[in-house]
């Protein structure tokens, strides 16, 4: 007996979901049929790939090996399709793209008009989520490509600088520090913050720059949303730290005040990341060189 193709994305399916039942709604299977052919698998490989916690089926060790290969082959069979089939030679496909909160909604927008225009044929399924969650997601292959604004120490992922940004402290312009021309270390101590959730690489980036300066911020409220954190900050209910690509606008209106710190440093890369397990189709190449060439850093 061989392995199918079928076998292949049911595995893969599961991995990605933690359960046979939401795999097979996603294949458009019924769940027998989706168990079987996982159970056929791994009758043929001789191995089980997967604990179970609870309601959950977790990839085990030999789980993790095979993924990649998995993954691997279904994308190389899918270029050949796509290869193949297509009578234009442009590049043409699904790109799974993910981007972290404040790159996806501030950065990325304009770029993708672009990239539509340049590559009509190439279909962008785009996910933004916070740095955590989008890493989570390389190291799964359920993306191809990323871009984050957090850092990622895993050496499974391919990490390259893409962009400079910088993070801002800011207030609204009836805040008391809006008044004061020096910001001091007690200023910022002393005051009501509002922050992005921990996973967030604003948050990251942020409170590792107050590391052996500043502990214990009076944090009255997380927030997963920028445009929510900017209004909050707006009516007055304190003061935040956030890219200045999203502040930009709020800043030139006089909606928000940028509070001048110099004893912190909230410069910051933002980096694209690929799994260095992750086959390089001409599709991906083709995305990444695309990205590279809007890039303020150069190899």
């Amino acid at each position: 007996m061989n392995i199918t193709l079928r076998q292949l994305e049911v595995f893969v399916a599961v991995a990605r979901c933690g359960s046979v039942s939401h795999a097979a709604s996603e294949l458009f299977l019924s769940q027998p049929a989706a168990s079987m052919a996982l159970a056929e698998l791994e009758k043929i490989l001789g191995d089980k790939f997967f604990d179970r916690k609870g309601l959950k089926l977790h990839l085990n060790e030999k789980g993790r090996a095979l993924l990649p290969l998995s993954v691997d082959t279904l994308n190389r069979v899918d270029e050949i399709q796509t290869k193949f089939s297509k009578k234009s030679s442009a590049p043409a496909g699904i790109f799974k793209f993910g981007c972290s909160t404040t790159i996806g909604s501030y950065v990325i927008p304009p770029l993708l008009d672009i990239f539509i225009k340049e590559f009509p044929e190439i279909e962008i399924s785009m996910n933004v989520q916070n740095s955590g969650v989008i890493i989570d997601k390389i190291l799964n292959f359920d993306l191809d490509m990323a871009i984050i604004e957090g850092t990622c120490h895993n050496s499974s992922i391919e990490v390259t600088p893409w962009r400079k940004d910088r993070l801002a402290v800011l207030c609204s312009p009836k805040h008391p520090l809006a008044q004061k021309t020096t910001i001091t270390e007690e200023d910022i101590k002393n005051a009501k913050w509002i922050l992005r959730e921990h996973g967030s690489g604003s948050r990251e980036i942020f409170e590792s720059s107050l590391e052996g300066k500043i502990n214990n911020l009076n944090v009255v409220l997380e927030l997963g949303n920028t445009e929510a954190i900017k209004s909050a900050v707006e009516s007055g209910m304190g003061i935040s730290c956030l890219s200045i690509y999203s502040i930009e606008k709020s800043i030139k209106h006089g909606e928000l005040i940028e509070l001048k710190t110099p004893f912190l440093d909230l410069s910051r890369f933002y980096y694209i990341l690929v799994h260095k397990k992750k086959y390089k189709n001409e599709l991906l190449n083709v995305c990444l060189d695309f990205w590279s060439n809007y890039s303020t850093i150069k190899s």
